[in-house]
């Protein structure tokens, strides 16, 4: 049975007539007028001890503001409540949908200020704005003024809810499917003829399609197609669309130009009326301040709660000191909390946190409204998904991101990530379901130095879902200060109808002119590449990694112009069974990185440190034909992968037998634990 509908068979067989008892009903605040049913997002179950004496109660559908905010008199809307909020005190929330952005209070060490739902109860906060008044336009579209809430709409971010699940922006191609599916959306490919100022469409444009958006994402032979492009259209004639902005690079990349649109490249249309043709979908009239929709089943939104996207902020909260969330479910806004110290967020949902296509460079316009910086904060049992760039952006010092699970984020296909890792020192990411992302799972910030972080134990599935050259773990020209990634498991196993390995792109990938990362004991299933490392990586090691079915287990790519920069890489005991060996190219390097490498089987023989200036010779065969079991990802009997790795102090302690194995796993040890401990059916 469906978890939701199952929830609300339990809210009816469960009612309670007393207040703030058992937290079965569902009801909506401040907007009597609306109707229809709102769905009580579920969350992760979490153990809340109700404190009578420093309570503050809230009941949407009981309470009054004329109360005291006991459990008994209850408060009716979170505002009230706040006059109350301080150190020591706990908000509680019972069922209903509280509208506008929390702003919580500062707690105190050993006196937090806590928001939790109340036992029993499923409270949604929502920043999103209400609609009413919808009336016929045209079939079964209808259309609601919203002039008198326009200023409260964030145009730019313009997404319409039903009963709390986001509709689908009008566009061409359809998606035939809702928000949630975002990711399977089909795209056309540009024709012949188009450039940085024009798209060619496969078909003829309706009359109306001028001011919508093109969302194109660029590049020659999937080089580029990493960022995406936004630009209005300035006209229009038949299938030809030319944009109101170049699309083009700003400059040039390693000395070429290869983010241009050209032929074959996907885009989509969206953002006007023409377009609205599908059920789910709906556009907003920003000129006008009209909203108009065509609902799923085709039905009266009337019957329904509609609302749209206001503030960013589910939360929002600059400088916050000891405040707990617990047991929230959020949509249409996310927890934006600066310089936060010591809070913790446990057991929350958060959806829909952002939407946009914005004009431009997109990655250069908005940045995650889930964000989260600052020092000691924890982050655990949280659901983040669907939102249109980053899941969650961390930052700061001794930060902990453990046991979440993330999904569906840069479903807009740029440079962003399920977690957007900034400046951080000391940071823990750790068992983690990090899954569907338009481009990186977990992304460390370009040009940054990073201290002593720890990646571990992460299960990262289905990247680059929208993009190319990107990897589940992605960061370029970083210092990872020490920063080590293990026992993370990488799966790009999906198969194709034809039953080989699909493509998405690299596994863990450390690009141009990394340092200090130690990358060891993962094991990455398919994709293009399993392990990545281009341009001179200085300082790293990459040991006792496995590598199954990828199009390549290794790949290095580096320039003339860094042939005098030494990479001192050091690669020891990998496994590989790779479907082509590795993928090398030093474009007319005279030296090359140096590397210093072992786990190449050849002829029977696995050589250990060799010269530390030795060069991997393009073509080199890492590739190894049976090495492990079924089960387990360790080497099968008589492998010779068994005992035949190098000892490396600190990586490969409490090996078994007469030397390490070859690979991520120990013949007769155990697979490591990995991904988060519970599901969103839990």
């Amino acid at each position: 049975m469906n978890l939701r509908k199952l929830l609300s068979m339990l809210t009816v067989m469960a009612a309670l007539p007393c207040a703030l008892c058992g937290c079965i009903q569902q009801a909506v605040t401040g907007s009597p007028e609306i109707t229809g049913t709102v769905e009580i997002l579920p969350t992760p179950t979490a153990t809340v001890r109700v404190d009578e004496i420093n309570g503050i109660f809230v009941d949407a559908i009981n309470g009054s503001d004329a109360g005291d905010g006991s459990r008994k008199a209850p408060f009716a809307s979170v505002e009230k409540a706040m006059e109350k909020a301080g150190p020591g005190k706990t908000m509680y929330l019972a069922d209903g949908v509280y509208y506008g952005t929390l702003k919580p209070v500062n707690g105190t060490e050993g006196q937090p200020f806590t928001v939790s739902a109340l036992p029993g109860c499923k409270p949604v906060l929502t920043p999103t704005v209400p609609v009413t008044g919808f009336t016929r336009w045209k079939d079964s579209i209808y259309v609601a003024d919203v002039s008198h809430i326009a200023d409260s709409i964030d145009a730019e971010r313009a997404q319409l809810f039903a009963d709390t699940e986001s509709l689908t922006e009008a566009r061409w191609p359809n998606s035939g499917k809702s928000l949630r599916s975002i990711m399977e959306a089909p795209r056309a490919l540009a024709g012949e003829g188009t450039d940085a100022e024009t798209i060619v469409t496969p078909e003829a444009m309706p009359e109306g399609i001028v001011g919508a958006k093109a969302v194109v994402w660029p590049g020659e032979n999937g080089v580029a197609g990493w960022i995406c492009y936004t630009s209005r259209i300035k006209s229009a004639q038949g299938c030809v669309l030319k944009l109101e902005d170049k699309l083009d690079t700003p400059e040039n990349y390693i000395g070429m130009n290869a983010y241009s649109p050209v032929k074959g490249n996907p885009f989509f249309l969206t953002g006007a009326l023409c377009l609205l043709d599908a059920p789910g979908e709906y556009w907003y009239d920003a000129e006008n301040k009209r909203v108009y929709v065509y609902m799923p089943e085709g039905d009266d939104p009337s019957a329904h709660t509609i609302t749209m996207r206001g503030s960013s902020a589910a939360v929002q909260a600059k400088d916050a000191r000891f405040i707990n969330l617990q047991g929230l479910s959020f949509y249409g806004g996310g927890i934006t909390l600066p310089e936060a110290e010591d809070c913790r967020i446990e057991n929350c949902r958060v959806l829909f946190s952002d939407h946009f296509y914005a004009s431009g460079y997109a990655s250069y316009v908005l940045k995650s409204s889930n964000h989260i910086t600052g020092k000691r904060n924890l982050i655990t049992r949280c659901e983040f998904g669907y939102s249109a760039f980053n899941g969650i952006t961390l930052g700061g010092e001794d930060n902990v991101f453990t046991d979440n699970i993330v999904h569906h984020s840069n479903y807009c296909g740029d440079d962003f990530a399920g977690l957007y890792v900034l400046k951080s020192s000391r940071c823990e990411i750790s068992r983690n379901n990090i899954t569907y992302s338009g481009r990186v799972h977990i992304y460390f910030t370009i040009n940054t130095d990073y201290d002593a972080c720890v990646i571990r134990g992460n299960y990262l599935y289905g990247h680059s879902r929208l993009t190319s050259d990107s990897g589940a773990f992605y960061t370029w020209s970083c210092n990872g200060g020490g920063t080590r990634l293990y026992n993370n498991f990488v799966d790009c196993g999906e198969k194709t109808e034809n039953g080989t390995m699909s493509k998405c792109w690299d596994g863990l990938y450390l690009d141009n002119y990394c340092s200090n990362f130690t990358v060891d004991h993962n094991i990455v299933v398919g994709g293009t590449c399993g392990l990545r490392t281009n341009l001179s990586n200085e300082n790293t090691l990459y040991a006792n990694n496995t590598v199954i079915g990828s199009q390549y287990g290794y790949g290095i790519y580096s320039y003339p112009k860094d042939d005098a920069k030494t990479g001192k890489t050091r690669f020891y005991n990998n496994l590989f069974v790779a479907l082509k060996g590795v993928d090398i190219n030093y474009s007319g390097s005279e030296n090359g990185q140096s590397v210093v490498y072992t786990g190449a089987l050849k002829d029977g023989t696995v050589p250990c440190p060799v010269n530390p200036e030795q060069r991997i010779e393009s073509g080199s065969n890492l590739r190894v034909s049976y090495i492990i079991e079924n089960e387990g990802y360790q080497p099968a009997d008589g492998s010779p992968a068994i005992d035949a790795g190098c000892v490396i102090e600190g990586i490969t302690d409490g090996y078994l037998g007469d030397a390490p194995d070859i690979g991520a796993i120990e013949k007769g040890g155990k697979l490591f634990e990995y991904g988060a401990t519970w599901s969103l059916e839990d």
